[in-house]
């Protein structure tokens, strides 16, 4: 595959309507006038610059493009990296919900909460002896309709100043290895199938279970969504330094490799893929808003119809602020694996 110099690239730069520079393999660095402000100071501050995203570029084979995150100066930027013939090219797009934003959100919840109660009561006039198949679907409608308003309600939340978290000691033979097993599960009666790997010792870390769950389901629903019927999943558990990384790998179309290209920004700049069917763009930004409070990052990877994500979480105790031991069920007793994956699960598993 023909890939093109730096040189070739720098005409497209300036006519560019976003942040976008090139880091050539010896170091120089050329931008364009939008990114003047948020490029690294030099080749060398690049591994900074990234941040917590730096684990997920040092893995990247260079064979495909890779989307991270990065946090400047407060404001976190969608950055679409392309290998050239002789350096990098970085597209950056402003990927934070501001302030004003986080106010519709979380004015929206509230609205939706009504209807969602509403919904909720009509239940309670079912007849118990109705078939599963009448009542299967209802309840499917009831159960997405918990995971919008709870993703939109704790997006706000979890971009606070202060999030709060409940913290234990985990561990991927007891934390990862029941949940993984749950979902593959729930991926058979769907007509799918999820292979997953863990490291062969067990391996402890520190977080917010719930949270991690939240995030680990938020990326099997979307790989599950955009991916072909009857393709399987591949999920991989490595220990890399200080942090560990979940990779989950699916088949992807051409339409689903674009979505992704635009999953950190879809929920913000909705003219890109107005579709409803694409969904609210909750999905993916909440998975990192979590990865970022466990001091990680997620990023995307797309290459020859196969969609990577990746999720980094640091073994290390979250320097966020902790919360007392009291939790708050955001599944309102609801089997948290079949609501986080109501979009993607047969309605027969929903029948009371």
């Amino acid at each position: 595959m023909h890939r093109q110099t730096v040189n070739e690239i720098m005409p497209l730069l300036t006519i560019l309507d976003q942040p976008a520079f090139c880091i050539r393999a010896n170091g120089a660095l050329v931008f364009n006038q939008r990114a003047k402000n948020v490029v690294p100071s030099c080749a060398a501050a690049l591994p900074q610059w990234m941040g917590q995203s730096k684990a997920l570029y040092d893995m990247w084979d260079r064979s495909g493009n890779l989307q991270i995150c990065v946090d400047i100066c407060g404001v976190l930027y969608s950055v679409t990296l392309q290998a050239l013939q002789d350096g990098t090219l970085f597209l950056m797009s402003p990927a934070a919900v501001g302030e004003q934003a986080l106010d519709v959100l979380a004015v929206a919840s509230q609205i939706m909460r009504m209807p969602l109660a509403d919904l909720s009561s009509s239940f309670s006039l079912i007849s118990p002896d109705k078939p599963i198949e009448s009542t299967g679907p209802l309840y499917r409608q009831l159960y997405r309709m918990t995971r919008i308003v709870s993703n939109l309600t704790d997006l706000g939340r979890l971009s606070a100043k202060e999030p709060h978290l409940v913290v234990e000691d985990l561990d991927t033979d007891s934390f990862l290895l029941p949940l993984l097993d749950e979902i593959a599960e729930l991926c058979r009666s769907a007509d799918r199938q999820l292979q997953y790997e863990l490291p062969k010792k067990s391996v402890t870390f520190c977080g917010d279970g719930d949270l991690l769950r939240r995030a680990i389901l938020n990326l099997v629903s979307n790989a599950l969504k955009y991916s072909p019927a009857g393709t399987p999943l591949c999920l991989r558990v490595e220990v890399i330094g200080t942090h560990i990384t979940l990779r989950l790998e699916n088949t992807c179309t051409d339409d689903g490799s674009e979505l992704l290209r635009a999953a950190f920004t879809r929920l913000t700049q909705r003219g890109f893929l107005p579709d409803p069917n694409w969904g609210l763009g909750l999905g993916l930004p909440l998975a990192a808003a979590i990865a970022r409070l466990h001091g990680g990052m997620v990023a995307v990877e797309t290459l020859d119809g196969k969609a990577t994500v990746c999720l980094s979480v640091s073994r290390r105790k979250p320097s966020v602020k902790l919360a007392s031991p009291l939790r708050v069920d955001y599944t309102g007793g609801m089997r948290q694996t079949l609501l986080e994956l109501s979009d993607v699960l047969p309605s027969e598993l929903y029948g009371k």
